[in-house]
């Protein structure tokens, strides 16, 4: 079981460099982890949670989460690696509602309702379905008879755009909704 977490916490881990990299041009390097302070080397070698309060809000849930996935990957007990492991999945969450909401990242979790980061995050992961929708739509206004039922309009989108029949069909009913 540690054995797994310790997976999930190394998942974790390279999904903020990945974050880091995309979105503030980061990389994994001694002078990138200078930059946030010298957290994740004492982390490392000491286990201690210690950041730097001068460091950039951006920067500190970055280096937070960073620290946390390196404990619980090296974290003897199961339960403060489960710990570990949460907290770094939780700064993981942080750092990516930050990036699509562009609200500051480690404000009280009163601010953030886990309803609005899970929002977020369904967002940016659904972000190819909204748009295939959008192209559904877009084709439909331009090439389809309106006068067309919603299900042989579907039958002529399946053709064209990569979405089931009956999602197409809905698309096109409520389409026809708003236009009236």
């Amino acid at each position: 079981m540690i054995d797994f977490m310790r997976g999930k916490a190394k998942l974790i881990e390279d999904e903020l460099w990945k974050i880091a990299k995309t979105e503030f041009g980061l990389e994994p390097t001694a002078e990138t982890l200078n930059r946030v302070g010298a957290t994740l080397l004492r982390a490392r070698n000491t286990k201690e949670i210690q950041i730097d309060p001068n460091i950039e809000d951006v920067d500190w849930c970055f280096a937070s989460g960073i620290v946390m996935a390196t404990i619980a990957q090296t974290e003897e007990s199961p339960q403060r690696t489960l710990d570990f492991l949460l907290s770094a999945r939780d700064h993981l969450a942080m750092l990516t509602t930050y990036l699509i909401t562009d609200k500051h990242p480690c404000e009280s979790p009163q601010v953030h309702s886990v309803k609005e980061m899970a929002t977020g995050l369904a967002r940016r992961r659904h972000a190819e379905n909204y748009a295939l929708v959008d192209d559904a739509v877009k084709y439909w206004r331009e090439r389809i008879d309106p006068n067309l039922s919603a299900a042989k309009a579907a039958n002529e989108l399946v053709r064209v755009v990569p979405l089931s029949h009956k999602k197409l069909a809905e698309v096109v009913s409520a389409e026809k909704k708003k236009q009236h």
